[in-house]
């Protein structure tokens, strides 16, 4: 059965699937009131297979969730951009 959230997530999402864009399911199927989700598709190309020493990787700035923190992480830039 259907819930109405789930209803609105697939609605806010079709286009997002239809472009082959990941699109999952938000949480345990639990209640979504308050639930706001925000997707843009990036079209750029990016390099694969490029390689980062270990002194490189120590300077990415992560700061990690407290909850799931081994899935859930912010990764900020370490200079600012130009606007």
């Amino acid at each position: 059965m259907a819930t109405k959230c789930s209803s609105l997530l697939h609605a806010t999402t079709t286009d997002a699937a239809e472009r082959g864009a990941p699109v999952g399911g938000a949480g345990g199927g639990g209640p979504c009131e308050g639930l706001s989700i925000r997707a843009e598709l990036d079209e750029n190309e990016y390099p694969t297979g490029v390689k980062m020493s270990d002194e490189e990787l120590a300077t990415v700035r992560i700061r990690r969730s407290k909850f799931h923190g081994d899935w859930n992480y912010v990764v900020s830039p370490n200079k600012k951009t130009p606007d």
